[in-house]
């Protein structure tokens, strides 16, 4: 049997197995079929954890190769490996969990906090070119960012009416806009699933379109 065959057919047939499971489950109300797919559900813990681990793996071969053949920043790839390897230890080894924890809160905690801070300069970079006021539109964004910031500023407390303007905004116009772009991402979900079930969408077979050839 043809490998690539394989690769491409089990996959989608899984897929679409597990999808009609899904859907039935939703719209039909029969146990057997409800608990089908409320185990099937929690296989996606097992999946995800070895996905996790797969990708680590393939991560770490992936910067040892970039260090054996002297690539470019390669001694950033130094200090991963050997990052990886020390967090692995701490953590595998019982009784140090405090040096992994408090090791880990400085350096993920200070990185994280550096780099908010980058994003906040470009913000205001962003937010001066976006507040410059060209027409109707652009008034209205810049009107509503004002009264946005002055209801949750503190002196948005002396100023009458600026919270109730403030929750207006937040829960009229903006919630509208938030749901039309969650109804969107569904039937984006939707159109996407059924691509894959009917073997449409051939981007989730990775390696199997390499072998097959154009």
């Amino acid at each position: 049997m043809n490998v690539a065959f394989v690769k491409r057919e089990v996959p989608l047939a899984i897929a679409t197995l597990l999808g009609l499971v899904m859907i039935a489950s939703f719209f039909l109300n029969i146990p057997p079929l409800n608990k089908l797919a409320v185990e099937s559900q929690k296989c996606i813990i097992p999946i995800a954890a070895a996905a996790g681990v797969v990708g680590g793996i393939t991560l770490l071969l992936n910067q040892m190769q970039i260090v054996q053949k002297r690539r470019r920043n390669w001694r950033l790839s130094v200090v991963f490996i050997a990052v990886f390897f020390f967090f692995l230890a701490t953590s595998l080894t019982p009784g140090i969990e405090t040096v992994h924890n408090t090791l880990y809160t400085a350096i993920v905690g200070r990185t994280t906090e550096a780099m908010w801070g980058i994003i906040a300069l470009f913000m205001v970079s962003i937010a001066y070119r976006a507040f410059k006021i060209k027409n109707l539109e652009t008034f209205l964004f810049t009107l509503s960012c004002v009264i946005v910031l002055l209801g949750n500023a503190p002196v948005g407390e002396v100023l009458p009416g600026s919270r109730d303007a403030t929750n207006w905004l937040m829960n009229i116009p903006s919630m509208a806009g938030m749901r039309a772009i969650v109804i969107g991402l569904g039937l984006g979900i939707i159109a996407y699933g059924i691509r894959v079930m009917l073997g449409h969408e051939r981007s989730v077979l990775g390696e199997a379109l390499k072998e097959e050839g154009p």
